[in-house]
């Protein structure tokens, strides 16, 4: 068979033609971001696409910000699972008291210079960080 100029397109085709079709395979064809994926969604996809190059460290700046309480939660359960699939994750992050329960060890860091560091357990239980990053008093 002469491969004729149809028959060359076809065979180049990935079996997801194009950006809408991808969307539609990765969020379902219902939804309010159909087409126009979310900070959630785009978070997601992010981390799906860093994994396809199966990497040993992923550095993550800020992956909750902006995102709603229920999304934060799953891309820090992702993370945690990532870590305990033996991928080493570097991550920034203000929401502190999540960090610290997903995460080995902490660095707190005041106008770009760290001032505490130690394992996170010892940290979420320092005085001076429940004060001013876990919103907890002396007295809790």
């Amino acid at each position: 068979m002469i491969p004729t100029r149809r028959t060359r397109q076809k065979s180049r085709r990935h079996p997801l033609r194009g950006k809408d079709e991808c969307r539609k395979h990765f969020e379902g064809e219902e939804g309010p971001s159909r087409g126009n994926p979310q900070r959630g969604e785009q978070q997601m996809l992010s981390i799906g696409r860093t994994l396809m190059g199966k990497p040993k460290l992923i550095l993550m700046d800020e992956p909750s910000l902006g995102l709603a309480p229920l999304l934060a939660g799953e891309i820090f359960r992702v993370t945690q699972q990532l870590n305990e699939e033996g991928t080493t994750v570097l991550l920034v992050e203000q929401n502190a008291k999540a960090l610290l329960k997903i995460s080995h060890r902490a660095y707190v860091m005041k106008t770009g210079q760290v001032v505490l560091e130690g394992p996170s357990r010892e940290l979420s239980e320092n005085e001076e960080v429940k004060r001013a990053y876990l919103g907890k008093g002396s007295s809790e």
